[in-house]
C-alpha cells in the first residue's frame, strides 16, 4: 500500500512538473508575443511618422511646384508680351523708318528672347537631372580663356547697374578636364545673382587653384541673406521673400541649377552671408575628375 502511495505521489509530481513546464512555456510564449507586439508597435509608430513626413514633403513639393508654375508662367509671359508688343510697333511705317527706334526695339526683343530661352533651358536641364538623362561632357578646356570670356560678358550688366567689378584671377591657371558649358553657366548664374541683389557697390570674383581643385569666390556688397534664408537658398523654385526680390524678378532657378551642376561635376558649393552686409558664394571643382581620361585632341 505504501508503494502504491509512493507511485501515486511520483505520478502526481510528474504531472505537476509537466503542468509547471507547460505554464512556463506558455508564459515565455506570451512574453515573446508581447515583445513582438511591442516591437511591431514601435515599427508601426516609426512607419506612421515616416508616412507623415513623406506626406508633408509631398504637400510642400506640390506647393513649391504650384508656386513655380505661377512664377514660370509670369516669367514666360513677360518676355513674350514684350516681344509681341515691340514686333507690333515695328510694323508701324513711322517706326520702321526710324533707324534709331528700330534698332532700340530690336535690341530689346533680342534681350527678351535670350531671357525666354534661358528659362526654358533651365527647366529642361532640371527635368533631365530628375530623369537621370543629363550628361557631363568632359573635355580639356583653357580655364584662363573661359574666365576672360565670362568677365567680358558679365561686365556689361555690371556697368548697366552702375556697379564696380574686381577680378582676381590666378595667373597661369591650369587647363581643366570638365564640362565647359556647365562651368560657364555656373559662373554666370552666380555672378548674375550677385548683380541682381546688389543695388550699389562692387562685385568681386576670385579664382585660384588649391589641392587639385579650382576654387571660385563671388563676393558682393548687396543686401545679404539671413541665416534662415540661407538654408533654402539652393532649393529649387526658392526666392528670397522681400520687396527687393519682387522688384528684381526671376524664376529662382539659377542657384538651384548651379548647385546641381557643381555636385554633378564632383564639386561643392556654399554661401557665407549676413543680412545687410553682402554675400560670398564659393564653389570648388576638381581640375580633373576622378579617373578622367585624357581629352582626345582632333587630328
Amino acid at each position: 500500500m505504501i508503494r502504491d502511495h509512493e507511485r501515486k505521489v511520483q505520478e502526481r509530481t510528474k504531472d505537476l512538473d509537466r503542468k509547471v513546464q507547460e505554464l512556463t512555456e506558455t508564459k515565455t510564449a506570451v512574453l515573446n508575443m508581447m515583445e513582438d507586439m511591442e516591437e511591431t508597435n514601435k515599427n508601426l509608430v516609426k512607419t506612421q511618422q515616416q508616412l507623415k513626413e513623406t506626406l508633408k514633403e509631398l504637400k510642400e513639393s506640390d506647393i513649391k511646384k504650384d508656386e513655380f508654375i505661377s512664377i514660370a508662367a509670369h516669367e514666360l509671359k513677360t518676355p513674350l508680351t514684350s516681344i509681341h508688343g515691340f514686333s507690333q510697333l515695328l510694323l508701324s511705317p513711322g517706326i520702321a523708318a526710324d533707324e534709331e527706334k528700330r534698332g532700340k526695339f530690336l535690341r530689346i526683343m533680342e534681350k527678351e528672347s535670350m531671357r525666354l530661352a534661358k528659362l526654358v533651358n533651365d527647366i529642361l536641364d532640371l527635368s533631365r537631372i530628375d530623369l537621370g538623362t543629363i550628361k557631363v561632357n568632359n573635355e580639356e578646356i583653357d580655364t584662363s580663356q573661359l574666365m576672360d570670356d565670362v568677365e567680358r560678358e558679365m561686365d556689361i550688366p555690371m556697368k548697366e547697374r552702375g556697379l564696380r567689378s574686381e577680378y582676381d584671377i590666378e595667373k597661369g591657371l591650369p587647363r581643366m578636364v570638365t564640362d565647359q558649358e556647365k562651368l560657364r553657366e555656373i559662373l554666370i548664374n552666380i555672378i548674375s545673382n550677385a548683380i541682381k541683389y546688389t543695388p550699389k557697390g562692387k562685385i568681386s570674383v576670385k579664382v585660384q587653384t588649391e589641392d587639385g581643385n579650382l576654387q571660385v569666390m563671388v563676393k558682393d556688397t548687396g543686401i545679404g541673406i539671413s541665416e534662415e534664408q540661407q538654408k533654402k537658398l539652393f532649393h529649387r523654385f526658392y526666392q528670397i521673400d522681400s520687396s527687393y526680390t519682387r522688384k528684381a524678378g526671376g524664376a529662382g532657378l539659377g542657384l538651384a541649377l548651379s548647385k546641381e551642376f557643381v555636385e554633378l561635376m564632383g564639386g561643392r558649393i556654399w554661401i557665407i552671408s549676413q543680412e545687410g552686409k553682402g554675400s560670398e558664394f564659393h564653389f570648388t571643382l576638381p581640375i580633373k575628375p576622378p579617373l578622367a581620361r585624357p581629352a582626345i585632341k582632333p587630328v
